[in-house]
């Protein structure tokens, strides 16, 4: 006298139907998984231009962008992948400080972030060797070089750098980018 529940008793993981209720199971759980490794992995990085907070808006500065084109700066920036050099010609003469600072900015990772200091070998040529740039796209940016950081900022918290030149180049297609 065998009943039928006494015939139906496989594992559960040999049923058709328990798969059919477990797998989404497992794949939401796989998939939160992988996506919380990811949110962790590659948290947003600090935005490192020139921003401050008035009220609840965040607004940029662009009074140093504004000084570069009133001023007539502008150039243009070569990396030289050989030689590993980077250099600065301006379009004309015009008189700038004997160092200027080159920020180099990933877009996605702050780790290959960088300062590079030009120094001027002519009026209208600035040069930096042994610049190890890698291929791809970056945020470049130009602006007279301070050492003190503390000169940044004024009393007000106004920012002080003189002027500024910015734009953005892909190593992977071109090697030098004009900068107004």
């Amino acid at each position: 006298m065998n009943s039928k529940h006494e015939q139906d008793s496989n594992p559960w993981y040999k049923e058709f139907w328990g798969w059919i209720v477990f797998t989404p199971l497992i794949v939401v759980i796989l998939t939160c998984t992988v996506t919380v490794t990811i949110a962790i992995r590659s948290a947003d990085d600090v935005v490192i231009d020139d921003y401050y907070k008035e009220g609840r808006l965040i607004n940029r500065s662009f009074s140093a962008d504004q000084n570069a084109i009133d001023r007539g700066i502008s150039g243009t920036l070569v990396f030289n992948q050989a030689g590993r050099v980077v250099s600065f010609t301006l379009e004309k003469t015009v008189q700038l400080e004997d160092e200027l600072a080159l920020f180099i900015s990933h877009p996605a990772k702050t780790e290959l972030d960088r300062t590079i200091q030009l120094q001027k070998i002519s009026s209208t040529r600035f040069i930096a060797d042994n610049v190890d740039v890698e291929k791809g796209r970056w945020y470049v940016r130009i602006t007279p070089a301070i050492s003190d950081t503390s000169q940044l900022r004024g009393a007000d918290g106004e920012e002080k750098t003189q002027w500024r030149l910015s734009g953005e180049i892909d190593l992977n297609n071109t090697t030098s980018i004009v900068l107004r």
